[in-house]
């Protein structure tokens, strides 16, 4: 065992709602690798086999437990702080206010409280949103959404016609 802090270790991810929010969200937790999550109760049974996850740490909605978060985001080594899709006010204004260098999430309403804005596209699925974001978190190139005239044009590439007509390959 390895003394040394994981390559992500100074990322917190802050996870707003149940199962499904965490299910949804775990293109961010692979990408941020050792990274301290911030989890309700009923999410954290979803991070228990993940080797991504540095540490995890049960929270609510209640003012206690937000001023708790608050404090751990203060006075952790965090550096980067991302809240994925689809984020809570609470917990985009809780990133903001403590101060975090590096806050991650998707554009929206809440691009106020980003340092970098992930691009989003009207109508996108939470789990691409939250793909992007582990692009971003993670330093690596965010690919572009295709539009539908490009899946058009893919299907119809696909296609081949014989003399009976077309017929998919």
């Amino acid at each position: 065992m390895s003394i040394e802090p994981r390559p992500s270790s100074g990322v917190a991810i802050v996870l707003g709602g149940g199962v499904r929010e965490a299910l949804m969200a775990q293109p961010v937790l692979r990408a941020c690798d050792g990274a301290t999550v911030f989890a309700s109760a009923d999410a954290v049974g979803t991070l228990l086999g993940l080797p991504s996850v540095g540490r995890a740490f049960v929270f609510d909605d209640s003012p206690a437990e937000l001023v708790r978060v608050f404090r751990r985001l203060r006075t952790n080594a965090v550096q980067t702080v991302v809240v994925p899709f689809p984020a809570r006010f609470v917990h985009l204004a809780l990133a903001y206010f403590a101060g975090v260098p590096r806050r991650l999430m998707a554009t929206g309403m809440n691009r106020w409280a980003a340092t970098e804005r992930v691009p989003a596209v009207k109508g996108m699925h939470p789990v691409e949103a939250n793909w992007r974001l582990a692009a971003v978190a993670s330093n690596r190139p965010v690919l572009g959404r295709r539009t539908r005239c490009a899946a058009r044009r893919c299907r119809a590439g696909r296609r081949s016609s014989g003399a009976g007509g077309a017929r998919w390959s």
